[in-house]
């Protein structure tokens, strides 16, 4: 059973008002679970930034030199690590209802898992359903192509994980190009050196007023798709050790691809 105490790591952008809003709420709920939250931020307004620096229990960072997905999440994983943190839980800011509906039993299932690794949440058939068609093909296909190359089925895109902190730390390694290939990077070694990986599963629906999508959105998961299939490949190829301070950092003595 696992007694390590969990963190939160996420990152944040508001770009107006009405952005800050439905973030602000959505990290009320979370900050309701008295877990401390290590966020970096991408370059919100001056009043979020303002409100976020004093809630209590809330470490926030900004973003240096350019903003980018996998700077602002190496910068919260950096940020909970330097404080002693033995396990991660990431999520995206903007997940109210797995806030206020699923957050706990994540935590409960890391708590009942027997060694370190990884615990997603995943969404019931039900609750997948309710996405737009094309995210429900395009994360389909990531998580067919997860189970192919991992050997564990199950929902690796919905976001919300529970991680060891050493398997964390690889996180750091990463390039800061992998865009959202970062997930499935972690995903992919976990496997590769041996770690636990299981799945909470509970009515998880898309919020109503993203059910919709555009060609914008489209193209979005098309893109999204593309850096997950990357981050997979990442994995597969890349030299593992097993004291990540040491890791060959991606890239630099990539073999080749088998063919």
């Amino acid at each position: 059973m696992m007694t390590k105490e969990i963190v939160v790591a996420t990152m944040t952008r508001a770009r107006d008002e009405e952005e800050a809003r439905t973030l602000e709420a959505a990290l009320d709920i979370l900050r309701s679970h008295r877990l401390r939250v290590f966020a970096t931020d991408g370059g919100s307004t001056e009043g979020f930034l303002a409100r976020l620096t004093s809630l209590p229990g809330f470490t926030l960072r900004t973003s240096s030199g350019a903003p980018g997905l996998v700077r602002q999440v190496k910068s919260s994983i950096a940020a909970a690590l330097g404080e002693g943190a033995q396990a991660i839980l990431y999520t995206e800011p903007d997940k109210a209802w797995f806030f206020r509906h699923g957050l706990t039993r994540l935590i409960e299932c890391w708590r009942l898992a027997a060694q370190p690794g990884l615990v997603l949440a995943a969404r019931s058939p039900a609750s997948f359903a309710t996405f737009p068609p094309f995210q429900r093909r395009t994360e389909g296909l990531v998580n067919d192509l997860c189970e192919r190359l991992i050997g564990h089925r199950g929902d690796y895109s919905y976001g919300p994980f529970v991680m060891d902190g050493a398997l964390a730390a690889r996180v750091l390694t990463m390039p800061d190009d992998i865009g959202w290939g970062w997930r499935t990077c972690l995903f992919g070694l976990a496997g590769r050196l041996g770690y636990s990986q299981s799945w909470y599963i509970d009515d998880l629906p898309c919020p109503e007023d993203q059910r919709s999508e555009s060609f914008g959105d489209r193209l979005h998961r098309l893109k999204q798709l593309e850096e997950n299939s990357n981050g997979l490949l990442r994995a597969a190829v890349s030299p593992l050790d097993p004291d990540p301070s040491t890791n060959v950092r991606f890239g630099e003595t990539a073999p080749r691809i088998p063919r």
